[in-house]
């Protein structure tokens, strides 16, 4: 054991973690290459920083069930409290023939509340965002 080397044992693939990944993926790689934590580097390829399960199990505590599925795994609901799956243009939109046409937002917030946007655009084709 006196002369093992790390390289003897160390995982060679990891997963690829910059500062701009997205938590989901984050944990999502960590699950994949069986981590508890990996390396973070910037597009210069240099060590900035380290993400571990330990910091994922914090935020888990620190945050109620619903807002951490939220913010962490991109688990969205709706306001009947069932799962939002992933938007799809082709599925979830319909072209309108006839104007005025209309466009909707709404993002679904942890707390009581959501958030709306209508747009609506007239015959001369202006757009009026309410």
């Amino acid at each position: 054991m006196l002369n093992t080397k790390v390289q003897d044992f160390m995982q060679r693939k990891l997963p690829h973690i910059t500062p701009e990944t997205e938590m989901t993926t984050a944990i999502s790689e960590l699950q994949k290459f069986k981590l508890l934590g990996a390396p973070v580097f910037d597009d210069n390829k240099s060590l900035v920083g380290f993400i571990s399960e330990q910091e994922v199990e914090n935020a888990k505590k620190n945050l109620d069930k619903r807002t951490f599925e939220q913010e962490y795994l991109a688990s969205f609901l709706t306001a009947a409290n069932r799962a939002a799956y992933n938007f799809s243009r082709d599925i979830h939109c319909k072209v309108m023939d006839k104007s005025p046409r209309m466009f909707w937002g709404i993002d679904f917030g942890v707390a009581s509340y959501m958030t709306a946007i209508l747009m609506c655009e007239n015959t001369a084709g202006e757009v009026y965002v309410f």
